[in-house]
């Protein structure tokens, strides 16, 4: 994400789901399948409408390695996989369970909220 190698396309973000005519909140949901991730967790379904609640002016964009619920699907980041970060740096904030979105994220200039059990 260093100037040098990262230059963002709003032309991708757009496309991919970031919008103009309202700040943008991206979240981050991991699939809490790996080896040291178990006993642990991130935001559960009503952390999520929380969020949804206190943010109502925001578009939502969810990218997730996890299933999610019927209420949130439409939220589901469908954009190429390459092009998430253009979509980052589009949005106003950052919400997630990976730490290294949410350094990417604020390295971006984003606030940014890791949320995890992990200590």
């Amino acid at each position: 994400l260093h100037p040098n190698y990262f230059e963002f396309e709003a032309d991708k973000a757009y496309q991919s789901g970031a919008q103009l005519d309202r700040p943008n909140l991206l979240i981050r949901l991991v699939g809490w399948q790996a080896h040291h991730d178990i006993g642990h967790f991130g935001l559960k379904e009503s952390d999520l409408e929380n969020i949804k609640e206190h943010f109502p002016d925001f578009n939502l964009i969810i990218s997730s390695e996890k299933e999610l619920g019927p209420n949130w699907e439409p939220f589901r980041y469908r954009g190429q996989l390459h092009d998430l970060h253009h979509v980052m740096a589009a949005c106003d904030a950052f919400i997630g369970e990976s730490p290294t979105m949410a350094i990417e994220a604020a390295i971006l200039g984003l606030p940014s909220m890791y949320v995890s059990s992990i200590e």
